[in-house]
């Protein structure tokens, strides 16, 4: 088993060779942070293409937050069937929505820029059907905290090159600790890059791999 330090070192190296395979990626602009949550529970258990289709349809018939918080969660699951699992993710994004507006007073979740990253994600995880990647990623994306989604992606390659025991957090909590934070990001996104070009579920591309020396 390897030690924390051990751990750190191969954590920075697998950073450094992800970014001179696919560039240091910008931070993406800041999204807005209900969409980025409402975006990342359409996202659970789909793929990008059909996530995007939800969130249109979505949008397309619901103007605002506030609308579709008063929409019937039947309508609601019609509108974002194709991403899969509608009635579960409808109920799941009214859940959310209400427990917004019963602490502010109305939609909206700017008011966790003021609050310190813990006691932020600590409110985020309050709400049914949300789980550390989906927390992780409105900090990460719309407030540009010290956080690391952990995506199926993510999880998949950190457990081949045995980083980060047998959960998500322990993952996140490792490179949190040891990726400075303007480079977190980055880092997310050359992950993900990388285990939907090289490093997939069922065979992957293991000699076209830059981290092989690493894997268990």
């Amino acid at each position: 088993m390897k030690s924390s330090d051990d751990l750190k070192r191969c954590v920075r190296r697998i950073c450094e060779l992800l970014e001179c395979e696919y560039g240091r990626k910008k931070h993406p602009a800041k999204t807005d942070p209900i969409d980025t949550l409402v975006l990342t529970i359409l996202s659970q258990t789909t793929n990008f293409k059909n996530c995007k289709a939800a969130y249109e349809g979505l949008t397309a018939e619901y103007k605002t937050w506030q609308d579709v918080l008063e929409a019937p969660e039947d309508d609601l699951a019609k509108a974002i069937s194709i991403g899969g699992l509608g009635r579960i993710k409808a109920r799941r994004i009214k859940n959310a929505l209400s427990r917004i507006k019963e602490k502010e007073g109305e939609v909206d979740l700017r008011f966790l820029a003021a609050m310190s990253t813990e006691d932020a994600m600590g409110f985020l995880l309050s709400m049914d059907g949300v789980g550390q990647k989906t927390a992780a990623c409105v900090l990460c994306f719309s407030f540009g905290k010290p956080c690391f989604p952990v995506d199926t992606h993510i999880y998949r390659i950190c457990k081949r090159l045995g980083l980060g025991g047998n959960s998500r957090e322990e993952i996140a909590s490792l490179i949190v600790e040891t990726i400075a934070g303007n480079k977190l990001c980055a880092f997310h996104l050359n992950l993900v890059e990388h285990g939907r070009r090289i490093c997939t579920a069922r065979n992957p591309k293991c000699n076209d791999c830059v981290l092989k020396d690493y894997c268990y």
